[in-house]
Parts: structure tokens; C-alpha cells; sequence
């Protein structure tokens, strides 16, 4: 994704990088999910699968990757993430 690219090109784009179903696809894909600390309550009822909780665990993760290692790298994490 560069930043001269088309808006038919960059609005899908934009659209699953922050809607909670596409993150919750990407948390799945590099099994986030087992490493969430949960209630037993919300563990015995599938919250490792929930996609609230899988896109919000993601988007904190990003969000370290971002507040530590500044925008390059969390652009070179969401850009593997979404296979570009």
C-alpha cells in the first residue's frame, strides 16, 4: 500500500485494517487467542474465540509495537499481518 494509491485501492484496505471482524481474523491467524488471560468464566465460555476480545487484545498489541518501536514499526507489523 503506498500513499499515491487509488482510493479503490486503499478504502478496502482501511476498511479491514480497522474493523473488529479483520482484526479478529489476523489475532486468529497468529493465535493470539491462547495467550489471553481470562476469567474462568469467560474461558470456559469460548472468549478465546470472541472477536471483541481478539480484535481488542490485537489492536493493544499494535498498539505497544507502535508506543515502542514508533510508526516504521508498527507499519511493518500491521503490513505482514495483512500479507502486503
Amino acid at each position: 500500500m503506498a500513499p499515491r494509491d487509488s482510493v479503490g485501492v486503499l478504502t478496502p484496505r482501511r476498511a479491514e485494517i480497522v474493523s473488529g471482524a479483520g482484526l479478529a481474523r489476523w489475532a486468529e491467524r497468529i493465535g493470539l487467542g491462547k495467550h489471553l488471560r481470562l476469567g474462568r468464566g469467560e474461558a470456559m465460555s469460548g472468549g478465546r474465540a470472541k472477536e471483541s476480545l481478539l480484535a481488542t487484545a490485537l489492536e493493544a498489541v499494535l498498539a505497544v509495537v507502535y508506543l515502542e518501536g514508533g510508526l516504521p514499526a508498527a507499519r511493518r507489523v500491521i503490513a505482514q499481518l495483512a500479507g502486503w
